[in-house]
């Protein structure tokens, strides 16, 4: 008796899984994350490294790997130096801030039970803000806007009754967000607690 107890309760486990490996979270997660973003190419010689700040919320797409992210985010860069692009020389004072606001489309393409890997991709619309020198001309607050786009990867570990955890690194373009002249490529890696 209790062996045949034993098995039956292990095949229903073992019928579960599966289901559960493909639904890689709950529906309608809010997640929080916060890291550091890492300027690149022109955007490197101008900027130092940033600090960057998310949130998001998650809808899953159930019995698929696939889920759909609404997001914001803020990201600030400091710098007091310049740089050349386009043959025109770009110097950039104190903060320079980016706001963001879009979504993002994620697959999980490694489901374990407790840990998941998974590739996203976005676009946003972007706002960056910052003091700009654009050769000679006096320095000058100038506002940017356009639609960006961030392509990633991402590990996720889940524990009962617990907030899952995780970290994401993306590849990031803003667009003219150096002083109008050039596009801003970043790799913000940012921790993450999904609840």
């Amino acid at each position: 008796m209790r062996g045949s107890l034993m098995v039956g309760s292990l095949a229903v486990l073992l019928a579960s899984v599966p289901g559960a490996a493909q639904v890689p979270l709950v529906p309608g997660a809010l997640s929080i994350a916060g890291g550091l973003e890492l300027p690149q190419g022109e955007g490197g010689t101008l900027f130092n490294q940033g600090l960057t700040a998310q949130l998001g919320y998650r809808l899953g797409i159930p019995l698929t790997p696939f889920a759909v992210r609404a997001e914001a985010g803020v990201s600030r860069f400091a710098s007091n130096t310049g740089v050349t692009i386009a043959g025109r020389a770009l110097t950039a004072s104190g903060q320079t801030q980016i706001l963001s606001a879009g979504g993002s489309a994620e697959m999980t393409v490694l489901p374990l039970i407790v840990f998941r890997g998974y590739v996203v991709v976005g676009a946003s619309y972007t706002r960056a803000t910052g003091d700009f020198r654009i050769g000679t001309a006096s320095v000058s607050p100038v506002e940017e806007t356009g639609m960006g786009y961030s392509a990633g990867i991402g590990a996720e570990f889940r524990l009962p009754f617990l907030p899952a955890a995780g970290i994401e690194a993306r590849y990031r373009y803003t667009p003219n967000a150096l002083g109008g002249l050039a596009g801003l490529r970043s790799i913000p890696i940012t921790a993450r607690v999904t609840f």
